[in-house]
């Protein structure tokens, strides 16, 4: 369309009367509908689509900006982001058991109870996508609620156990272990896998399953049950699927162990992308598959070897369920035959034809879109876990794990404590990826004191937050401490207290019991709650080096320089 030399409109038309420039004009007087002349108006509209269905087709695994600290060992900054970040739609599960796994991992067992109990509440539930299963198939599996692969499952079901065992509550982790063996033993029956056990001696094991790690933390829990026949079947059932660990299991059986320690290494598989239009869910193994022993050792020397008894690899490929994987290949070649007839017909010389090409088009690439699989994974799973039962009064000094001399492979374990009347403590020990035994200064003792530190630490006669080292929680033991090295003199607990809390920080019993702790104040948070002795959070803030605080409030960072210029007086 043109203007003549007299200002005339002038109306283009090719050989079939349609107007030139195919989408990008309409008849003229045609009386053509709105939809029609919006959708003819250019290209700009299917491109601006287009851009958004690739952007919802690149969206990324959840929680996945935190591997690199997990990786790294840095589980505090890990938990944080957690805590900071709401649960997107349908990932509340996943959001609690990320928070689980990395409150108890970093040595808070007490502190991991509320996630952990929200995350068992969501395994016991049945049926918890029953009508979610139609909408997967002909949208997206993101509509689905979370509640992971069946190793998956498994796994949250023991460390629901472990979390309790290591408050004392073994009835939980023995009832947690049988959940976990249950869940197996049914899926197994579901896909038609048939293991020929033989009978336990006592009748009291009936699992087929050869998830070996439940099988010793559920015997470990019968024996401080009184239940040595329970306990032993469980052992029987290890020593005839996993012969290699019979070692270990004549180690728990002879019940010579005040303390056990679940050992966590590498970093587990997670979902990727893969195949056309990311239609497929392979794993990407982070961390690879091996058969070495972990070894034990004190000041004194070796106090053990110890077979691996869970690899979170294997057990990922043997324990997957995708059901919907038909349905995705599907919309992902539907899409594609209809994104490529609609191209066909959008470049046709017929108005029409290009409307039904653009239609034919959006659909395509909506199918191709949803087509794509559910990358969701638990990410901060360790790759393998290895379970060493020790009995500290014949111990020596700070305990040392490894398994070899490469990065990741070995870690010392500093100021672990076993529990009084004869009772097992457990401790769930994470090595990171990065650690290295022979790289670290933790022989030479803390660097701050706390509540649960037993050493003498030069400069924690005041607290941390005026320039000392101390940690401890604000009362009557800290101000003592403090107050018998001449500072602070006229004050009370409370006055030490309200210092505190005029600083912002969280001080233990200020949250409610189970809920995971923020930062603590050595790594530049507002929490004053400590990890459990023999943990990794335990090891990286009492026994490395961290900056000065930095104080928000004008009476404390006053108070501080004070106490500064005092103690550079001092002779």
């Amino acid at each position: 369309m043109s203007r003549d030399r007299k200002g005339a409109v002038v109306v283009h038309r090719n050989a079939k009367g349609s107007l030139r420039g195919g989408l990008g004009r309409w008849r003229q007087g045609s009386g053509e509908t709105g939809w029609k002349r919006a959708l003819l108006t250019g290209w700009k509209p299917v491109l601006l689509v287009m851009v958004v269905l690739a952007l919802v087709g690149c969206a990324s695994r959840p929680y996945a900006q935190i591997d690199r600290t997990v990786w790294v060992g840095q589980l505090g900054q890990a938990r944080a982001a957690v805590l900071e970040e709401p649960a997107k739609k349908n990932d509340d599960a996943l959001r609690e058991a990320t928070l689980a796994v990395l409150t108890l991992s970093d040595g808070y067992p007490a502190q991991a109870e509320v996630p952990m109990q929200r995350v068992y509440e969501v395994l016991r539930t049945r049926g918890l996508n029953a009508n979610k299963e139609a909408a997967a198939k002909v949208l997206n599996e993101s509509v689905k609620l979370w509640k992971g692969e069946p190793y998956e499952q498994a796994i949250l079901y023991l460390y629901v156990g472990m979390q309790q065992a290591a408050v004392g509550a073994w009835d939980n982790m023995r009832a947690s272990a049988n959940s976990a063996l249950e869940l197996l033993d049914e899926f197994d029956k579901a896909r038609g896998v048939v293991r020929e056990n033989e009978p336990s001696e006592h009748g009291y094991v009936v699992s087929q399953s050869d998830l070996a790690a439940a099988h010793l933390l559920a015997a470990i829990a019968n024996q401080q049950l009184g239940r040595d026949d329970e306990a032993s079947d469980h052992l029987s059932r290890v020593r005839e699927q996993r012969p290699g660990l019979a070692e270990l299991c004549d180690r728990i059986a002879g019940k010579d162990f005040d303390t056990v320690l679940v050992v966590e290494m590498g970093l587990g598989p997670v979902r990727e992308p893969s195949g056309s239009d990311a239609s497929e869910a392979t794993l990407d193994y982070r961390w690879p598959s091996d058969e070495r022993e972990i070894v034990v050792r004190d000041a004194r020397g070796e106090l053990g070897r110890f077979g691996r008894v869970l690899d979170v690899n294997n057990f990922a490929d043997a324990y997957r369920w995708d059901v919907l994987a038909q349905w995705r290949r599907f919309k992902s070649g539907a899409g594609s035959v209809m994104a490529g007839a609609g191209a066909v017909l959008v470049l046709s010389d017929d108005d029409e034809a290009q409307i039904a090409g653009v239609g034919l088009l959006l659909a395509g690439l909506l199918s191709k879109a949803n087509a794509r699989a559910d990358m969701r994974s638990l990410g901060v799973l360790p790759q393998r876990y290895y379970i060493v039962p020790l009995k500290l009064s014949k111990t020596t000094g700070t305990i040392a794990v490894s398994i070899g001399g490469g990065m990741g492979e070995s870690a010392l374990v500093p100021g672990l404590r076993r529990l009084e009347g004869g009772k097992v403590r457990l401790v769930v020990v994470r090595v990171p990826c990065e650690a290295r035994a022979g790289d670290s200064d933790t022989w030479a003792g803390p660097r701050y004191a706390g509540d649960k530190t037993d050493e003498d630490v030069p400069g924690a006669d005041l607290p941390y937050i005026l320039g000392g080292r101390c940690v401890m929680t604000p009362g009557p033991e800290a101000l003592s401490k403090y107050q018998a090295a001449g500072w602070l003199e006229g004050w009370t607990s409370n006055d030490l207290r309200e210092l505190y809390r005029e600083e912002g920080i969280v001080l233990p019993g200020d949250v409610g019991p189970g809920i995971p702790p923020g930062l603590h104040v050595l790594e530049g948070g507002r929490s004053l709650i400590s990890p459990e002795p023999g943990t990794l959070g335990f090891g990286r803030l009492f026994f490395k080096e961290h900056g000065a605080f930095r104080p928000r409030s004008e009476r404390v960072a006053r108070l501080a320089e004070e106490l500064k210029a005092k103690r550079e007086t001092v002779p």
